[in-house]
């Protein structure tokens, strides 16, 4: 990726926008074909300036960073290969999280409870219905009761029918959203790869790349349409339902008017607003009792595709360990001969509530260590990754970044130096002359890129 100042960046010659060109760049870089792990996260551990980088050898991302965003990041790294389980995995285990703490907010309400309430209101509402029922009116206005019932019923069927034209507009406007989301993270790199493969076994293919793309995109744009065209019908049906539910609301009110005119009882309107009431008090516990299972059911369904997610990673931990295998190889070797301790990297499994957690971790790393020591066990860590990549014939991204490498001692640079002259791959260090001047000259000039001084500056600066 080429990047001039001011200018958008540049990945193979196009000007793909700053979004597109970090996923293009971590295709190229690291196959990456899903968001998570992002580009953002691997590159910390190739390039480590800051000071998380040069001082954790594992814990290389941002200091606010999650154990939910390490793990999917040392899988990855360590051969787990199914990257959209990966991300699948970590959203659903926020999502998991976000559930259950809005569960909590319902924290000392009790189903049974509630359930036992409903069962009371409805006792009452029996009894109040039969109250009405053998109230003594006269036939005028046992008639316009009869008809308030009824418009009662109207008011309560129109309510009913909204609701499920509010949730279908709810539903239908999410569908949009995600369609047009899909629609701009589609994985064009690998979808271009596919086109090429296919290309190669079919030369006289007759579509071109791009308008398979524009197919593609057609195709969504139908769908959008499609649904739209729903919500607008459904919409126009909502209205027709409010202008209806108006009018039902001033029947009801005329009605309610006439009946007191005619001089009924004031008891009977004290019975009515008991009934009104009561028809709240149950509507407001049958809310609370529908939430609290709507959001147990969300919970136990997004623990079910956790549990899915866990034994697809726990089916291919073998992969994992195998890459563990030819990279301790390394490590321990590389650390061995850097300082004289043995190191390897291995990974805990365990249940954390009621989650598998998968851990990273290098055995044997005292808490006291010197800072000089610590890049060293980070040097080796990031050359036995190169040569592990390299043992693979991988065809991602083989080089590390390392600054403050002065830190290390004088007799473990020459030792450094050696091991990144062996592996396959660039370990890229910026280091004062003078730190130097023990180190091999004839390796430090075939090692040395660049070479700066007070006369020659970076960017030939004055």
């Amino acid at each position: 990726m080429l990047r001039e100042f001011g200018k958008p960046p540049v990945v193979n010659g196009e000007s793909p926008g700053q979004k597109e060109a970090l996923r293009k760049l971590g295709y190229e870089l690291f196959r990456l074909r899903t968001e998570k792990p992002s580009l953002r996260q691997l590159i910390r551990k190739f390039i480590r300036i800051g000071e998380q980088q040069v001082s954790n050898t594992l814990w290389f991302l941002h200091s606010s960073a999650s154990f939910e965003d390490y793990e999917p990041v040392w899988l990855f790294l360590f051969g787990f290969d199914d990257q959209e389980l990966l991300g699948k995995r970590r959203d659903f285990q926020r999502k998991l999280k976000a559930v259950d703490g809005q569960l909590a907010g319902f924290k000392g309400v009790s189903k049974n409870s509630l359930r036992q309430m409903v069962a009371v209101i409805d006792r009452d509402l029996a009894q109040k219905q039969r109250q009405l029922g053998q109230f003594e009116v006269g036939p005028a206005v046992r008639s316009e009761l009869s008809t308030l019932s009824g418009v009662r019923e109207e008011i309560t069927s129109l309510g009913l029918s909204m609701s499920r034209l509010q949730l279908r507009i709810q539903n239908s406007e999410r569908t949009v959203r995600a369609l047009k989301e899909a629609s701009t993270n589609i994985d064009t790199a690998r979808l271009e790869e596919l086109y090429r493969a296919a290309k190669s076994e079919l030369p006289q293919l007759a579509r071109k790349f791009s308008e398979l793309q524009s197919f593609h995109n057609a195709m969504v744009e139908s769908k959008v349409r499609f649904v739209q065209q729903g919500i607008e019908r459904a919409r126009a049906q909502l209205e027709e339902r409010e202008a209806a539910l108006s009018a039902a609301a001033g029947r009801e009110s005329a009605l309610l008017k006439v009946i007191s005119d005619k001089g009924v009882l004031a008891d009977l309107n004290k019975i009515h607003m008991e009934v009104n009431r009561l028809h709240e008090s149950r509507g407001e516990k049958m809310g609370l009792l529908s939430r609290i299972e709507e959001l147990e059911k969300e919970l136990e369904d997004t623990r079910k595709v956790l549990d899915e997610a866990e034994a697809a990673i726990a089916a291919s931990q073998h992969a994992v360990d195998k890459r563990l295998e030819i990279f301790n190889a390394a490590f321990s070797d590389y650390s061995r001969r850097l300082y004289g301790e043995e190191y390897v990297v291995y990974y805990d499994a365990r249940e954390v509530k009621g989650r598998k957690r998968y851990e990273f971790k290098i055995s044997n790393v005292a808490g006291n260590e010197g800072t000089g020591k610590k890049r060293a066990q980070i040097a080796a860590f990031d050359l036995a990754y190169m040569k592990l990549q390299s043992d693979l014939r991988s065809d991602t991204v083989r080089f590390t970044l390392h600054d403050q490498v002065e830190t290390v001692s004088v007799n473990q640079l020459q030792t450094l130096f050696e091991l990144a002259e062996s592996v396959e791959g660039q370990f890229l260090v910026c280091v004062l002359a003078d730190k130097l001047a023990s180190v091999d000259d004839a390796l430090v000039k075939r090692a040395a890129v660049l070479r700066l001084s007070q006369e020659d500056k970076f960017f030939r600066l004055p």
